[in-house]
């Protein structure tokens, strides 16, 4: 109801939150520009990271590409990102270092990864995957 009445009332997009397939069909045929399943999205993103050892979360961008924050391994510490070169070896590439709770995105290549480091990579799923 309330989709509906927000259309006659001129709203220019209406964005409904739904629980199931039905409802969501339902949102669709009174009007809803977009329907959104909040608890299906949550829970597909949350078995893609238990299903993605080693990484803390992963938002997918598109098909191909995804967001990552990962925990260093134990042979990166001590190295920097120069030396590791996982742009050129993984094809991934370092947006954020994350180092006692702060997110820095002025990354000195070249400072040695220190233990319980995390970092931000952007890269491309498959390829991310065939990493772990």
């Amino acid at each position: 109801m309330a989709t509906m009445l927000c259309k006659e009332a001129g709203v220019p997009t209406v964005i409904a939150k739904c629980c199931n397939e039905m409802h969501g069909r339902i949102l669709n045929r009174v009007g809803a520009d977009k329907v959104v399943f909040p608890e299906n999205e949550s829970g597909k993103r949350l078995a893609r990271n238990l299903l993605s050892s080693g990484f803390i979360d992963m938002a997918e961008l598109s098909d191909q590409i995804s967001i990552v924050e990962l925990t260093v391994r134990d042979e990166w510490i001590g190295k920097s990102l120069a030396e590791l070169r996982l742009r050129e070896k993984h094809e991934i590439n370092v947006i954020a270092v994350i180092c006692n709770g702060r997110a820095d995105i002025s990354i000195n290549p070249t400072a040695p990864i220190q233990p319980g480091m995390r970092l931000i990579v952007v890269a491309n799923t498959a390829k991310l995957k065939k990493m772990k």
